[in-house]
């Protein structure tokens, strides 16, 4: 894999594509950008999630690619092996699971009937538990997610998990999730200090079709980060 530059759009090919892929970015599975992302660490880059926006990869495939745009740089180092970055789930394999047993159709209604088991994670002192970097989207209809005796460590800045996607209500129904807990290690805040009324957002770019859009300006929200909208003012519209 290549060294990752800052903003600038990646094509990685992997030797197999994992279980559970999806490069559709599909606004029917998940949010404005799809469901999918990936976590990227282990370079002198800072780690960062980045949502998959296409590619050619599919579930076992060899030689595939994913495309995504890294809002940081990421560098490989010369070597025998070389060293560089590391990619891995962002949900710990819960998303991948999720894809997986309940389908990633772009018919709505066809991924459905399916359970997914999240073991536990053994007792809760300490940080056990399963580390979960951006948002799980549990797009399937009458299905279970169960997860008695186990953790989700959230370290992202939105929801941890998403019942259905950000489209419409009405597209995943019927469902149940069951035993697991939740848990903020972090607080999200340029501060530290935790705050319960979410951030301002100074300005704002994009199509707000889907209660998201693009932020910029004096506040905890990294250039690019997608944010959802829960009310305008008469000054920001």
């Amino acid at each position: 894999m290549g060294a990752l530059t800052a903003g600038v759009p990646a094509t990685l090919t992997l030797a197999t594509c994992p279980v559970g892929v999806d490069t559709s970015a599909s606004t029917i599975l998940g949010g404005p950008q799809g469901a999918y992302s990936i976590y990227i660490s282990g370079s002198d880059g800072i780690a960062e999630v980045v949502k998959i926006t296409g590619g050619t990869c599919t579930p076992g495939m060899t030689n595939g690619t994913i495309q995504f745009i890294p809002a940081n740089n990421h560098t490989v180092s010369g070597g025998s092996p070389p060293t560089g970055y590391t990619l891995s789930s962002a949900t710990a394999g819960i998303q991948e699971a999720i894809n997986t047993a309940c389908g990633t159709s772009q018919t709505y209604y066809d991924n459905s009937n399916c359970k997914v088991v999240i073991p536990p994670s053994g007792e809760l002192s300490g940080m056990n538990g399963y580390n979960i970097y951006d948002t799980i989207y549990f797009h399937s209809n009458q299905s279970i997610l169960s997860g008695y005796g186990a953790t989700l460590n959230h370290y992202g800045r939105g929801p941890c998990l998403q019942l259905g996607n950000l489209l419409s209500s009405n597209d995943y129904v019927s469902n149940r999730i069951e035993g697991m807990m939740f848990r903020a290690p972090v607080y999200q805040t340029a501060t530290g200090t935790l705050n319960t009324n979410g951030t301002a957002v100074v300005t704002a770019a994009g199509i707000s079709k889907f209660g998201t859009n693009w932020a910029s300006g004096s506040n905890i929200l990294i250039n690019g980060t997608a944010y959802t909208i829960a009310f305008v003012t008469a000054t920001l519209k």
